[in-house]
């Protein structure tokens, strides 16, 4: 008897949320940001220069990236969501990043939901080579 499928197992849903979370981790520690280490990157340092970054160049995504998640890592989430929504409005096109900013947004805030369709957002671009 072969064992059950994740949906199978969990439901679509479920296997979506499990598949979620499994990005989440997978991302978090290939930037070596995981629970053992993230605490020794100097997050605030990291949140002023990309202030500063995007002061000279407002359309800079790597600095909008590194601002969202450094105000997440500090759990400033407030400040998280004004920056995304600062994001989406001064970059006509976003890169796939703000989707995936907005899943570790999401997942901080345990929102289950928010967290799949900004996902599926995110895989939608490109499936078969997501950007961590």
């Amino acid at each position: 008897m072969n064992p059950p499928r994740l949906w199978q197992a969990f439901g679509f849903t479920g296997a979506i949320v499990a598949v979620a979370i499994f990005l989440c981790a997978a991302a978090g520690s290939a930037r070596g940001d995981d629970d053992n280490s993230s605490g020794s990157a100097d997050w605030p340092l990291i949140g002023e220069k990309a202030e500063r970054a995007l002061e000279k160049n407002p359309k800079d995504e790597q600095a909008w990236s590194d601002l969202v998640q450094a105000r997440i890592e500090l759990r400033d989430y407030d400040r998280a969501e004004k920056a995304l929504a600062n994001w989406r409005a001064k970059v006509p096109h976003p890169s796939p990043d703000a989707d995936r900013k907005e899943a570790d947004l999401a997942q901080a805030l345990n929102d289950d939901a928010r967290t799949i369709r900004a996902l599926k957002r995110y895989l939608a671009e490109d499936p078969k080579h997501p950007r961590s």
